[in-house]
């Protein structure tokens, strides 16, 4: 982080050489610009996709090659496989090249490289060198030089102003990108320091201010209406906070959702109400942005029967050019030693023209693009689809491995329940009073993310009645054991929150009554949590968590797909034996650590099974990576969707049938593109090398075999966009989901 100056500045006209501050509008007009401005020099991120080795980066640097950097490049002329191999080749065949990935589809090769030991001018150069023409695309989020200006500014009244000083600070020579939001007041700009100056960057403002002046006061009106609050079926366009209302979330996530209290996400529309928000997310860093960029890494990411199409088309090119020269020298040979007879030849051409038709058709008409786009348009599309119902697919990998997977692991809590526990009994063993016991609980739990400590706070909010707000004791050497609760110093008394086993490993005693109300709430399919001050027990929480609706059904509908299903949990025995039977499943593995989870589904996979795993807590993360595909629930927490293949946005587990039905079918479109690719062109190099012609004399001049070539390749690409036209399967119809579906 650099340093931080705080600079007032106001608009002014100049006269020649004077300048002075304008202190009047039109009549009663006033209006001055100040700006407090951020410089911090940007972190260099390290770029990396999952599958990168993250140890050869540390490697590197010990070595003394430094960090690495990502560069993406926009490639014209790349037509088909053979075209991003031979990119590939040429990018690869440099020193200090880390990774290089091309996009045929989207044009875009994006390079991790070493820059003490390349330049990127020479990655351009070999990529021209390789017959295509390459020009860098920026991305400031890596480059080290690139510093980050952040201007408040008081004073813009319309969105005219925002995007005049927008125009203005992007025309500068040395700015890479500026975003200019009405709403916060604030200017990002991400520029280079050796070309122009925050000086540069304020006299840029100054001058576009002159001009805004001249327009405010016509334009006051317009921008007082187009500043009022969000009102009905308006939406919203960025990612705010404040209020609450009913919002379509449908076009993120499909269906209906009613936020109260929540975050407001990008892309939502307002249906009731006046919304009062507050910007906390801009431009790249906005739900619907990320969104974008997760489907956009997953149509790049290659599927690993891409590979199959890639070494096809690495020998298809020269073997062509054999078959192509060995048809034309063959007809030519015959000629000359008369093996045919001379009526077979036209009266427009001779042997050797007839034998040179043979040799261009089957060079024409072989096309290995058809190969190189059987998978890459079918992967496109099916995650395109994936994303318009709410199931996020992060590539071809994540695709084969779900279609393939006959064995699913869930978790309990927020996975196959609602994610909402609620306090339903609370028993004291001490002589406290209630309020003072839920004091000390909550203050240990509300530093936790933990959905059944975000109950018992909620709990104690309503214990404590009439003091909104209320501070909560501090809580010091907090500490959060997952899959067991927390600990804490509250009050100078240590306090752990947790299940039985976390008091067992602590040697806190359990007395009778306590173990009684386990028992009995277990058989309830109740989550006991027990609290203790002092190494001694203070009293028990029951918290009750029901079973998602639908989930049943789910499970049911996987059962006839022969998908096995597994619960696997840090709960008890009795709670987890309790859901498992409501839900239908029979495999049960309960109080369960995280790495015992990824432990279950490492044996499930030595026993031949292909596993996905579904959860949505940061203790799920081990085993969603441990997963041949891991599925995240999208109200889970940031790491588990991290670490997640699939993320199921809408949060319900009908969701997984979806996605696993989504990749059969795209699979099987993958299949039918292969099969029509090769088909063809096992048929059609024969015909066009003349293999009809002594019986039939028919034969493919040049120009048919060119357009049949491109033939072949559309009705690829059409054959993938049919993909578009995916239902979900009928069986989901009847699903008592807790959400209303627009179809």
């Amino acid at each position: 982080m650099g340093d931080v100056a705080f600079i007032n500045i106001g608009f002014y006209k100049r006269e020649g050489r004077k300048e002075r501050i304008l202190k009047n509008v039109g009549r009663a007009m006033s209006m001055q610009m100040q700006m407090q401005m951020e410089m911090m020099q940007c972190c260099g991120n390290l770029w990396a996709q999952p599958h990168y080795d993250y140890g050869s980066v540390e490697v590197a640097e010990k070595e003394g090659l430094g960090s690495e950097a990502k560069v993406v490049f926009s490639v014209l002329g790349m037509t088909c496989a053979a075209c991003a191999g031979s990119v590939e080749k040429s990018i690869k065949r440099l020193p200090g090249i880390r990774e290089a990935l091309v996009d045929v589809l989207n044009h875009k090769t994006h390079v991790l490289y070493y820059p003490k030991l390349l330049h990127v001018e020479r990655i351009r150069e070999a990529i021209e060198d390789a017959g295509f023409e390459a020009k860098a695309i920026e991305d400031d989020s890596n480059n080290i030089s690139i510093q980050l200006c952040r201007i408040h500014i008081r004073g813009m009244t319309c969105t005219s102003c925002s995007s005049a000083i927008e125009s203005a600070l992007q025309s500068l020579h040395g700015v890479h990108k500026a975003r200019v939001a009405l709403t916060t007041e604030e200017a990002e700009v991400r520029y280079d320091p050796n070309i122009l100056t925050h000086n540069h960057i304020m006299e840029a403002i100054q001058d576009t201010g002159q001009e805004e002046i001249n327009r405010y006061f016509k334009l006051f009106k317009w921008s007082l209406a187009f500043t009022i609050p969000v009102f009905l079926t308006s939406m919203v366009l960025i990612d705010f906070f404040e209020t609450s209302s009913m919002l379509i979330s449908f076009i993120l996530l499909g269906k209906y959702l009613e936020v109260k209290g929540d975050m407001v996400i990008g892309g939502t529309v307002n249906e009731n109400g006046v919304l009062h928000v507050k910007v906390t997310r801009v431009g790249s860093e906005s739900a619907l942005s990320q969104i974008v960029r997760l489907v956009e890494s997953a149509q790049m990411a290659k599927a690993p029967v891409q590979k199959l199409a890639d070494h096809i088309s690495k020998y298809f090119v020269p073997l062509v050019i054999v078959l192509s020269l060995s048809t034309w020298l063959s007809w030519f040979l015959a000629g000359k030693l008369h093996a045919y007879p001379k009526s077979w030849i036209p009266s427009s051409m001779n042997s050797f023209e007839l034998a040179l038709q043979f040799g261009i058709s089957v060079m024409v008409i072989a096309c290995p693009c058809a190969l190189g786009l059987a998978t890459p348009t079918a992967v496109m599309v099916g995650t395109g689809v994936g994303a318009t119902q709410g199931v996020l697919i992060k590539g071809g990998q994540a695709l084969e491995s779900a279609h393939k997977v006959n064995c699913i692991v869930f978790d309990k809590t927020g996975t196959l329940t609602v994610g909402k526990p609620v306090v339903v009994t609370t028993k004291l063993f001490k002589k406290m009073s209630l309020k003072d016991f839920y004091e000390f609980a909550a203050a240990a739990e509300v530093n936790s993310e933990h959905p059944i400590a975000k109950a018992i706070v909620e709990h104690a909010k309503k214990i404590i009645e009439g003091e909104e707000n209320h501070p909560w004791p501090e809580a010091r050497d907090f500490v959060s054991i997952s899959g067991h609760g927390v600990k804490a110093i509250v009050l100078n008394k240590e306090i752990m929150v947790g299940n039985k086993k976390m008091m067992l490993d602590h040697n806190i005693a359990i007395s009778a009554d306590a173990e009684e109300i386990l028992t009995e709430a277990e058989s309830l399919a109740q989550t006991v949590i027990l609290v203790s001050l002092d190494k001694e027990v203070a009293g028990v929480v029951a918290v009750s968590d029901p079973l998602k609706p639908g989930a049943k059904e789910v499970i049911s509908i996987l059962n006839s797909m022969k998908i096995k299903s597994i619960m696997v949990t840090g709960d008890n025995w009795g709670t987890a034996n309790s859901i498992a039977r409501q839900a239908g499943m029979e495999t049960v593995m309960a109080e369960a650590q995280p790495e015992t989870k990824a432990t279950k589904i490492k044996e499930l996979q030595a026993s031949g099974y292909t596993v996905a795993m579904v959860g949505d807590g940061i203790n799920d993360s081990p085993a969603l990576v441990a997963g041949d595909v891991g599925m995240a629930i999208g109200a889970g927490t940031d790491i588990a969707i991290e670490a997640a293949d699939i993320v199921l946005m809408k949060s319900n587990l009908e969701d997984i049938i979806i996605a696993i039905d989504l990749a059969n079918k795209t699979f099987s479109r993958i299949r039918l593109n292969y099969i029509w690719a090769l088909g063809y062109n096992l048929l059609a190099i024969p015909i066009a090398a003349g293999i009809l012609y002594p019986s039939t004399r028919f034969r493919l001049p040049p120009w048919v075999a060119g357009a049949a070539m491109a033939a072949s390749s559309i009705s690829v690409v059409c054959s993938s966009l049919l993909l578009k036209n995916y239902k979900r399967p009928t069986k989901l119809n009847n699903l008592e989901i807790n959400a209303i579906k627009i179809q």
